[in-house]
């Protein structure tokens, strides 16, 4: 998808990459690209939703101290399960309020013709992760597609984010919710 982009709009989105809050008129002046241009190339390139703003609290031991504990759940449903209905649940369930406190990120995958769920539950006490799961989402799911709708649950334990969205290194090359000016252009995917 990035050779599907022209010069002047990596040269924006690299700019955005190393701070998101950056003004179109920074833009043009650092690039040399003229503001109009800017402005219109960032507003297709958010309208096509190539590119996106997010905001990342962090409530590990590091930041707000409310999740000192991240687990990752691989879930396998059974057979016959399809990522269809995985999505119908997603839009017709309670979704959002169901996972929203403590998962941080969801992935559907599948693996051998199966359904997989991944899930990133946090919590403050990793003890605590397991009753989250078995109170609120393993039920929820034997409810929604019936008893033993799930074959297997694999959990890892997270200690570290290393890497997110390509660029950003939280330990290594982002300060204060932007790259550091020491991280150079050419390391910028």
């Amino acid at each position: 998808m990035l050779d599907a982009l022209d010069e002047k709009e990596k040269r924006i989105i690299k700019e955005l990459v190393k701070n998101p809050r950056i003004s179109d008129n920074q833009i043009s002046r650092i690039t040399k690209i003229p503001l109009k241009t800017v402005n219109r190339k960032r507003k297709n390139l958010e309208e096509k939703g190539l590119i996106a703003y997010e905001v990342h609290l962090d409530n590990s031991r590091s930041g707000t101290n409310i999740f000192t504990s991240k687990q990752m759940y691989t879930i396998t449903f059974r057979k016959g399960i399809t990522r269809a209905n995985f999505l119908n649940f997603a839009k017709h369930y309670d979704f959002a309020n169901l996972f929203i406190k403590h998962c941080s990120e969801i992935f559907v995958g599948e693996q051998d013709g199966c359904l997989k769920l991944i899930l990133f539950i946090e919590s403050y006490l990793a003890t605590d992760i397991i009753e989250i799961f078995n109170a609120d989402y393993f039920n929820k799911f034997e409810s929604y597609f019936g008893k033993g709708c799930i074959g297997d649950v694999n959990v890892i334990t997270i200690n570290n984010q290393l890497q997110s969205f390509h660029n950003y290194f939280p330990h290594i090359n982002v300060k204060e919710g932007k790259l550091k000016p020491s991280w150079t252009n050419i390391f910028i995917y």
